[in-house]
């Protein structure tokens, strides 16, 4: 959590990219994208104290295993050098047909 909020992190990713930040943190540790289904559902908006809904369906996964019990998700977007928390918890469901 420290490594995503440090400017050294927001400023990467806003002048080159998500990709370029996978020098900071690895494929397994952090995520930019969700599926499709979930892009669909707008199910990672979260309106923020400034009345602003964003979309926050990178990131962070925190786990001390493998399983998705053990594991702490930290949705979050980074806009305007700024890094707003949607969400800290476990795996949020996705519809399933």
């Amino acid at each position: 959590l420290n490594v995503l909020a440090s400017p050294e992190y927001i400023n990467l990713y806003e002048t080159k990219g998500s990709a370029a930040c996978f020098s900071l943190l690895t494929k397994k540790e952090v995520a930019y994208q969700e599926s499709k289904t979930v892009k669909n559902l707008n199910a990672r908006d979260f309106t923020f104290e400034d009345g602003v809904t964003r979309d926050c369906k990178a990131h962070l996964r925190i786990c001390s295993g493998f399983k998705d019990q053990h594991t702490l998700r930290v949705y979050f977007k980074i806009d305007n050098k700024k890094l707003y928390i949607g969400l800290i918890t476990k795996h949020l469901d996705v519809a399933t047909s």
